[in-house]
């Protein structure tokens, strides 16, 4: 399992990658560069909390 703090304009979001999805994406996840996660996004007492099935770099 990993976590992860992304953050953009908007704001910050804490992002989860369970260890199937870690396994697979894992590998894109290289210092502080720019990616693109897709996932299920919850949002409670104005935190942001995704919950990754894919993660990519932006090249």
């Amino acid at each position: 399992m990993c976590f992860l703090t992304l953050e953009d304009r908007d704001g910050i979001a804490e992002v989860v990658l369970f260890p199937d999805v870690y396994e697979r994406f894992g590998h894109e996840l290289a210092g502080q560069d720019r990616y693109v996660v897709r996932g299920r996004v919850v949002q409670e007492d104005g935190a942001l909390t995704v919950t990754a099935m894919s993660v990519a770099r932006v090249e």
